[in-house]
């Protein structure tokens, strides 16, 4: 559709031309519509990787579902466990520098726990941590699912 125009008296022009009744508007000088464009595209599912076919391979051998589960099982303790103890850290208000200062650890390690993805704290680094925010790590059964 061309740019339409609107005359002095507010008419739409291109409206007169196209042979649509014209609309009146508040506009006293010529000037040119906004013609707006869509693209549209053709969303096709992602090719997968090399890392989605292994992954796919793997987890059509025996015991692989059960190694997985008990691997992410673990993973989710430690980040149950860090996240615990960084919220014990922030309402005691510490940084990570001072709680490192009291557990006599080195901030390095302190900020690493902290902000990586996937920590991997060794047990004594997790004593010396619960001993400086006042925590206990006790062991506890699990219930049964």
């Amino acid at each position: 559709m061309p740019a339409g125009l609107i005359s002095e008296e507010g008419r739409d022009l291109v409206a007169a031309d196209e042979g649509r009744k014209p609309t009146p508007t508040a506009a006293r000088t010529l000037r040119p519509y906004r013609n707006f464009h869509v693209t549209l595209t053709v969303m096709t599912a992602p090719t997968k990787t090399g890392a989605d076919r292994y992954f796919e391979r793997r987890s059509e051998e025996p015991g692989y579902a059960e190694a997985y589960d008990e691997a992410r099982r673990r993973i989710d303790a430690v980040d149950r466990l860090m996240r615990t103890l960084d919220e014990r850290r922030e309402t005691l208000g510490l940084s990570k520098a001072e709680l490192a200062r009291r557990a006599e650890l080195t901030p390095e390690v302190v900020r690493r726990l902290f902000s990586v993805d996937d920590p991997n704290p060794t047990i004594s680094t997790l004593t010396a941590l619960a001993d400086a925010l006042d925590l206990d790590l006790v062991p506890t059964l699990r219930r049964a699912s």
